[in-house]
């Protein structure tokens, strides 16, 4: 990805085997991840279909975000996904670096 792009963020085929509804949520997981530019933006987080913002002004590095899946049953479970996405920044950007 390049700074400012947008991704797309998808667990809507996500099932619960006793039909239980499912509650998502996406975070970033800043401490993972190597992108320390400006901060993305995950919009519509609380839903199975949420996109991630990568704004103008980030650097090169990987982004963490995490979906937690959890059903409403009893007990509930929960079920973890991560995506990993790598932005690089154009040779010819001054925040490469000169390469």
């Amino acid at each position: 990805m390049r700074p400012g792009d947008d991704l797309p963020l998808d667990v809507s085929t996500s099932i619960d085997p006793d039909g239980d509804r499912l509650v998502v949520e996406w975070f970033l997981y800043p401490e993972a991840g190597t992108n320390h530019g400006a901060s993305p933006v995950i919009e519509a987080a609380d839903s199975a279909t949420a996109l991630l913002r990568v704004p103008v002004a980030a650097m090169s590095g990987t982004i963490h975000c995490i979906a937690v899946v959890s059903d409403t049953g009893s007990p509930s479970l929960t079920r973890y996904a991560r995506v990993v996405v790598e932005v690089a920044v154009s040779e010819d950007d001054p925040r490469a670096g000169g390469r």
